[in-house]
C-alpha cells in the first residue's frame, strides 16, 4: 500500500493538515538550532525536544508518516572576519 493511498485510508484531511503544520514548526525548530525546547502544540499537547538529533528524528518520521519529501543542505556562512561557518539545514 502507498503512503498516500495509507493516508486517505486512516488520516482525515483535516489530521494530516494538523501532522504537515506540527512537521514544518519542527523543521524551523531544527534549522534555528535552539535546543532544548519545551513548547506548547496546539491539538498536540506539550511537547520537549533536548537536541538536534531528536528534533531530526521527529521529522523523519513525520514526514515518513505524511510522505513528505525533505532536503538536507548545508549552508555556508561567511562571517565578516573571513571564518566560514557550515550550518545544516532540513528544507521542505
Amino acid at each position: 500500500m502507498k503512503i498516500e493511498d495509507r493516508n486517505n485510508k486512516f488520516y482525515t484531511e483535516h489530521g494530516l493538515k494538523a501532522l504537515k503544520q506540527r512537521l514544518k514548526t519542527f523543521i524551523d525548530f531544527y534549522n534555528k538550532n535552539e535546543f532544548p525546547i519545551s513548547h506548547l502544540m496546539f491539538g498536540f499537547g506539550n511537547f520537549q525536544i533536548e537536541n538536534k538529533e531528536e528534533c531530526r528524528s521527529r521529522i523523519k518520521e513525520l514526514s515518513e508518516l505524511t510522505g513528505t519529501q525533505m532536503q538536507i543542505t548545508i549552508e555556508k556562512i561567511k562571517q565578516t572576519n573571513g571564518s566560514i561557518i557550515t550550518k545544516e539545514v532540513i528544507q521542505w
